[in-house]
């Protein structure tokens, strides 16, 4: 914007002081058929690897960090012996019921999440059967 307005003033002092030239165009420009940056689907791809890295991450840093105990080996290997008995984990019903619950629940919002999505690209950004034609039409599809 500001090169502009030099550019304007600079051509009105030169008129002005009689010195000026005429100035010509000599080739039109010429309409860009893609962006220049970003690379969209760099952007994308990268996107989609750091969060699937971050989110492994944090699924397997906080299990290499633990320092607890969870089965014979890892006893025997940090403490030298081996226990006598070795007693198993139970679960028992209210525990199994529990579990179910949770993993519904998980499913459930997961779900909500999903749904709200992609009702929310179609009412705030771009219409879903204008968007997949675009997108099929970008991939040749």
């Amino acid at each position: 914007m500001w090169s502009k307005y030099a550019e304007a003033q600079l051509g009105e002092r030169l008129e002005a002081s009689q010195k000026g030239e005429r100035f010509e165009v000599i080739e039109q420009p010429t309409v860009p058929t893609e962006p220049e940056r970003p690379n969209r689907l760099l952007v994308l791809g990268l996107g989609l690897v750091m969060a699937f890295g971050v989110g492994g991450a944090g699924l397997v840093l906080p299990e290499m960090l633990d320092p607890s105990i969870r089965s014979v080996n890892q006893l025997t290997s940090g403490l030298g012996i081996r226990p006598l008995v070795v007693i198993p984990f139970f679960t028992t019903a209210e525990e199994r019921k529990i579990r179910k619950r949770r993993q519904f629940l998980i499913f459930f919002v997961t779900l909500i999440i999903f749904v709200s999505s992609i009702a929310s690209v179609h009412f705030f950004y771009m219409p879903i059967d204008v968007l997949v034609s675009k997108i099929a039409q970008r991939f040749q599809i």
